[in-house]
């Protein structure tokens, strides 16, 4: 997982370069996903009209993207996207 300090900004970025389906190009900032260390992803996000669940490594990001705690699950399934990096 590469070792950064990004944004929300560089989360919607990366998410509409990574999307395959609409995405709105917002965060869902309930309590599902959260920045976390769980899981070797970098992020993961589901897709659709509406905002987007977030899980992000807490290596690479350095904001939260739930607003009432966070629940750490990492999204998949066919509407989500999980993307897993490395450093080179």
């Amino acid at each position: 997982v590469p070792s950064a300090e990004w944004r929300e900004k560089h989360f919607v970025a990366l998410a509409k370069m990574f999307a395959t389906r609409t995405l709105a190009g917002t965060i869902d900032h309930g309590s599902a996903g959260g920045n976390c260390d769980n899981h070797k992803a970098v992020m993961s996000f589901t897709q659709g009209e509406g905002a987007s669940k977030a899980w992000v490594n807490s290596a690479s990001f350095k904001f939260d993207p739930t607003g009432s705690g966070s629940s750490c699950k990492l999204y998949n399934g066919d509407t989500t996207v999980a993307v897993y990096a490395c450093t080179v």
